[in-house]
């Protein structure tokens, strides 16, 4: 699958597409190309016209992509912005509890918290992965309005029994959203089949540009985006271009999805098998994202640790330590590498991390234990004896 590339950089590995992805050619030139209708959409003159086209056209890409109807989709800046709105645009100023799980992205998390509602959050095992029986009681208690559960999990891959949570909360009037920001461009998403009311989605991690993304409300919810009680309203929308940009990778990626799933899910299992000895895969094993293979490692420097990967040309990414942590899935000498696969991501790619990752790891593991021991013994003072 082409990506947009620069031609004046050095050959690197970009291993960091769970933060953002590499922009497909199309979705690049679309967003250059949407430029030139600079106009404010609610104009009534003929420029006015192009610029609302381009966002029905970027709402119906949406709407294709997660088989929904246009209308159910809110054009957002981001997918942050689009947790945010599902959040905080729902529950309005009433009172009552929130349900996450404990891995929620920091938007989710955020948004919940700024509310002013009671939070509960559902504890994840090991593996990542919800306990389903805690969720149905916390979802079941009077006075929970929304319930929020990550399709993906962004730290660590695992996938949630999203089905099953939107039936246990539709079963008792409980509003549900899912961050679906990872799933949506490497797996087949569908929010009516999922049962969802609310489903959130990212452009730039979905091979778009930055500066976009959407939230599918089913049809009868109005999400407030001025966040304040004014329901009903859907505010102004976000760039076009960037919106065009999200469009088109969107509707360049339906077709490849299944092709891309399973090349990235042959890739990232050779890492999580390659990996093993060199730190603590996380996440489950086989209920999870194509794409995100995390690994935990003890006994290294943080920044030592990624500056050497970037010296080997190995961009990568870091989870969020401090939810892993929080969720008692990592200890706090633990650093959480995080190599989020890409379309372009290459077998070559693959070995790299392979040859260098544990390597890297026990030269500053080495490196760390020297200088412990120094610490202990210092060197007698020059002159001395």
């Amino acid at each position: 699958m082409p990506e947009a590339t620069s031609h004046d950089r050095p050959k690197t590995s970009y291993l960091d597409g769970a933060a953002s992805m590499p922009p497909l050619l199309e979705a690049s030139q679309a967003a250059m190309n949407a430029l030139a209708e600079f106009a404010d959409p609610d104009a009534l003159h003929e420029r006015g016209r192009a610029a609302r086209a381009g966002l029905a056209h970027a709402r119906g890409a949406v709407a294709a992509a997660i088989g929904a109807d246009p209308d159910e989709v809110v054009l957002t800046t981001s997918g942050a912005h689009a947790n945010a709105l599902a959040v905080l645009g729902m529950v309005g100023m009433r009172p009552g509890r929130i349900v996450l799980t404990s891995l929620e992205h920091s938007s989710v998390t955020e948004a919940a918290l700024a509310s002013g509602l009671e939070v509960v959050e559902v504890a994840c095992d090991e593996q990542g992965t919800l306990d389903i029986e805690r969720f149905a009681a916390l979802v079941a208690q009077p006075g929970t309005v929304l319930a929020s559960v990550h399709h993906g999990s962004p730290d660590v891959g695992t996938m949630q029994p999203i089905a099953e949570c939107a039936r246990l909360a539709r079963a008792v009037g409980v509003l549900f959203h899912t961050d679906a920001c990872q799933t949506v461009p490497h797996l087949p998403v569908d929010a009516r089949a999922l049962g969802v009311d609310l489903l959130s989605l990212s452009s730039r991690k979905a091979y778009g540009p930055a500066g976009a993304g959407a939230l599918f409300a089913r049809r009868g919810l109005s999400p407030d985006p001025l966040l304040h009680g004014r329901k009903g309203v859907r505010g102004k929308n976000p760039g076009l271009p960037a919106l065009a940009g999200m469009a088109a990778a969107l509707t360049s990626l339906r077709p490849r999805i299944p092709d891309l799933a399973g090349r990235l899910w042959a890739l990232s299992q050779r890492l999580r098998d390659g990996l093993a000895e060199a730190g603590r895969v996380l996440g489950h094993p086989t209920r999870r994202v194509p794409h995100i293979v995390s690994v935990a490692v003890a006994g290294v420097d943080r920044e030592t640790l990624f500056m050497t990967l970037e010296d080997r040309s190995i961009l990568a990414g870091e989870a969020a330590t401090h939810v892993l942590g929080r969720a008692g899935m990592v200890h706090p000498d633990e650093v959480v590498v995080r190599f989020g696969l890409t379309a372009g991501t290459t077998d070559q790619d693959v070995e790299l991390v392979l040859e260098a990752f544990p390597d890297a790891v026990d030269r500053l593991r080495g490196m760390a234990a020297r200088a412990a021991v120094s610490a202990r013994n210092p060197a007698p003072p020059a002159g001395a004896g």
